[in-house]
């Protein structure tokens, strides 16, 4: 999501080239590096450092959350109602077809019992909020993106429960 969503995003836009330069820039690829490098360095950071990244990192989700709600108070769901068709779409797709495949590839390579169970409902999560934030960053359609959040995450009420009858 973070690299190819970006470079889907950015390819649409401006061309593969800057598609390209725009995941160079991406934070996330040089902070996974140097994760991996201290890992393997057996650096230890100093608990004032991990502390703070630790309150960073809770304030994530709340972050997303609001800028979530501010693209939906922005959408004006009646001025893109022709799109609502195309959303529906998405969201079926979203929620149904990971099911199916996953079923499916699970039975095709043997996986039975919790670790099929939870890979089933993992793949049958709503579409995340973050890719509100990068249609917004990138220049996507950011009302599109909104409403396939809004709407796979309505849904996914019925969906999961469902699902998690099922499973259960």
């Amino acid at each position: 999501m973070f690299t190819l969503g970006v470079l889907i995003a950015c390819n649409t836009k401006g061309g593969f080239k800057e598609a390209i330069s725009s995941v160079a820039r991406l934070p996330l690829i040089y902070a996974v590096l140097l994760a991996i490098g201290v890992k393997l360095s057996s650096i230890g950071l100093p608990d004032s450092i991990l502390q703070g990244v630790n309150i960073i990192s809770q304030a994530a989700v709340p972050a997303m959350l609001i800028v979530l709600g501010m693209e939906l108070a922005k959408t004006d769901f009646h001025e893109y109602s022709t799109n609502w068709k195309l959303v529906s779409l998405s969201t079926v797709m979203r929620l149904l077809l990971p099911i199916i495949l996953v079923s499916i590839l699970a039975e095709a390579i043997g996986l039975g019992g919790l670790a099929r169970s939870v890979t089933l409902i993992q793949a049958s999560m709503p579409t995340a909020v973050f890719i509100v934030i990068i249609a917004i960053k990138y220049g996507g359609d950011s009302h599109f993106v909104t409403g396939n959040v809004a709407l796979s995450t309505l849904a996914s009420i019925l969906t999961l429960t469902i699902l998690l009858s099922y499973l259960l």
